[in-house]
């Protein structure tokens, strides 16, 4: 029985489009309810949780970190399961 990428890949990752987003978030500058700083220890809170990755990222720089979150994953997963040698 072959294993499904759910199996293998235990980080989830979360981007956000945001240059200043912890600036904002530490500031309380965000469209929400929780109070300054509450909404910053809940997300870490729920990073622990949920094995979550939260990222921020500016626009232009989204699809590269996408791709290149994937390609190493794939990457490690085959050269850890011994398919190729540590070279590139």
């Amino acid at each position: 029985m072959g294993q499904t990428l759910g199996h293998v890949f235990h980080l989830f990752v979360v981007y956000i489009e945001d240059e200043n987003y912890l600036k904002n978030l530490k500031s309380g500058n965000y469209r929400s309810k929780y109070e300054k700083g509450t909404l910053y220890k809940r997300l870490k809170a729920l990073e622990r949780e949920f094995k979550t990755l939260i990222m921020p990222v500016s626009a232009e720089d989204v699809a590269a970190e996408i791709y290149n979150t994937l390609r190493y994953a794939v990457r490690d997963i085959l050269k850890n399961k011994g398919y190729f040698d540590e070279e590139e």
